[in-house]
């Protein structure tokens, strides 16, 4: 668990990525985990549902950008379509200021969910400094290296 203690039990008691996850992890974020639950959240992909908050999904966004890490979203059904292009549309404006933009490739992908295939729709972020925007070498490298290794440069 966190040494903060955001995440313990969260994981074992919802055994899958819901919206109230999503308030935990920008938590635990920000507290910048560095154990096994940690490296449990920065998995391939944040699976968001319909049920899941825009505004804490986004969070989770601008907090793994912010930080130089890969944003690569998962949802499969409209309804969570919507709340990731929602999140997405958040974290921008989260990330503008800051001097950050992001934009989001779409991409289709086939998974099975309980045995069954279902076609789940995947979004990269990718970061981008803003017109004018100064960051310090640091910075700049790690949103450069967070954009190559999701496009596997």
């Amino acid at each position: 668990a966190c040494p903060a203690g955001c995440m313990s039990g969260i994981l074992t008691a919802l055994g899958a990525w819901t919206g109230i996850l999503f308030n935990d992890y920008a938590q635990c974020a920000a507290n910048r985990c560095s154990n096994a639950t940690w490296d449990m959240l920065t998995m391939d992909f944040l699976k968001v549902s319909s049920k899941s908050s825009p505004a804490s999904v986004a969070g989770a966004i601008a907090g793994l950008i912010k930080d130089g890490n890969p944003v690569r979203i998962q949802s499969v059904g409209a309804g969570a379509v919507n709340q990731a292009v929602k999140a997405i549309a958040i974290a921008r404006g989260y990330l503008i200021p800051v001097g950050i933009d992001v934009s989001c490739t779409p991409s289709f992908a086939e998974i099975a969910i309980n045995g069954e295939l279902r076609t789940a729709i995947r979004f990269t972020v990718d970061p981008h400094l803003v017109d004018g925007a100064t960051l310090s070498a640091e910075e700049l490298g790690s949103i450069v290296s967070s954009a190559s290794a999701v496009h596997g440069a």
